[in-house]
């Protein structure tokens, strides 16, 4: 029905803007679009004539410009339908690739940083398994809520697949990037969703990378730069999920893509107490928290 109206809407605005070679109509006289008999048949008509001419074009105007409203707001809202993901109703990858280079463009003319965290649910494949595909979609949701009410107005978090999620903290450096990521790592751990399955031996919640940029690289494309931050970020992240220590682990890109340092940190909140750090010869290759590689 939605559809039907949108094409009927974009017929009426063509009507109401006629082609070069289309006449206009008025007053049961034709009017072809040519400056110079348009001129000579406006002067023939009197003040009254011309008034209500006017008046005609004003609303012919105004219409226009309604249809051309309404024709924005729906097509903002088919694109904005189609950046986001079904079930949960966040934001799927593509929409964090163009959000990504929108903050990259804006990190490097007014050196603003931003922080983009990447996290996967613990155990998820436990919950599936355990209690049906069917409570893993409520689990899903129910984070995706949390996220969308936790971050500000102007920020988007992302649902990438699965499992996987991703928070894009707008204007935020790495210390501000860590307060929130330890706050939503707390309260992940106890949204209530948990306490319905029997965890006395699984661990719920996230694992989390969190990377933070604040460079000027002009000699890589920005859409190879929103690639290398999420790949490190999602490298990351996987390397904290795939040791038997949890923690938080987070870098800063402050000077180009190699020789990263990253740290592995606990926090009180998340009840974790151990902490170290590592170096990341390349943003694709991790070291373990021993040093091993």
């Amino acid at each position: 029905m939605e559809e039907k109206s949108y094409h009927r809407e974009e017929q009426e605005l063509k009507d109401l803007c006629p082609d070069k070679n289309e006449k206009i109509k008025k007053n049961g006289s034709i009017y072809e679009k040519n400056n110079e008999k348009a001129l000579s048949l406006l002067k023939d008509m009197s003040k009254e004539e011309l008034e209500r001419f006017s008046m005609e074009l004003i609303e012919r105007k105004n219409k226009t410009d309604r249809l051309i409203s309404k024709l924005g707001e729906k097509y903002t809202k088919k694109a904005d339908e189609a950046d986001r993901e079904c079930l949960t109703g966040l934001y799927n990858h593509k929409k964090l690739k163009k959000e990504l280079e929108k903050n990259i463009k804006r990190t490097e003319r007014f050196e603003e940083p931003f922080s983009l965290l990447v996290m996967d649910l613990n155990n998820f494949k436990y919950i599936n398994d355990t209690y049906g595909h069917s409570y893993g979609d409520k689990v899903l949701r129910e984070v995706s809520d949390y996220l969308n009410n936790n971050i500000r107005n102007y920020e988007n978090a992302f649902r990438q697949g699965g499992d996987e999620f991703a928070v894009l903290l707008e204007k935020t450096d790495i210390k501000g990037s860590l307060e929130f990521t330890e706050r939503m790592c707390s309260d992940l751990q106890e949204l209530e969703i948990w306490e319905r399955m029997d965890n006395e031996y699984k661990e719920f919640g996230a694992s989390i990378g969190v990377v933070n940029y604040n460079d000027i690289n002009e000699e890589i494309e920005d859409s190879e730069k929103s690639k290398m931050i999420y790949d490190i970020a999602d490298e990351v992240m996987y390397h904290s999920k795939n040791s038997e220590i949890s923690y938080i682990a987070y870098t800063e890109i402050k000077n180009g893509f190699e020789n990263l340092d990253f740290e592995l940190f606990v926090t009180e909140k998340c009840e974790r107490s151990k902490k170290d750090t590592s170096n990341i010869a390349n943003y694709w290759s991790l070291k373990d928290p021993d040093g091993s590689i």
